[in-house]
């Protein structure tokens, strides 16, 4: 049995994109340290009232803009 293959929701592709962003913003932040990348993603942070970067990222788009930015920030070094 053969299927057919669907084309991806514009929506989710879109999500996709913007968490493909992130990563890589946050490997040039942490010079491709995996680990330190790992950490940064998944421990809660207080300026994303205390939801982890991956968690905020995954749960909409205005929340991957809001981690993408705190990203910029940081290494533009606004923030800590």
């Amino acid at each position: 049995m053969k299927k057919s293959l669907k084309p991806f929701p514009q929506k989710h592709s879109e999500h996709t994109c913007e968490l493909d962003r992130i990563i890589d913003a946050v490997a040039q932040a942490y010079h491709g340290d995996a680990a330190r990348m790992d950490r940064f993603l998944n421990r809660p942070h207080p300026l994303l009232e205390g939801a982890t970067p991956f968690d905020m990222a995954r749960s909409s788009s205005a929340g991957a803009h809001a981690v993408l930015n705190l990203v910029r920030r940081a290494v533009a070094g606004v923030v800590a």
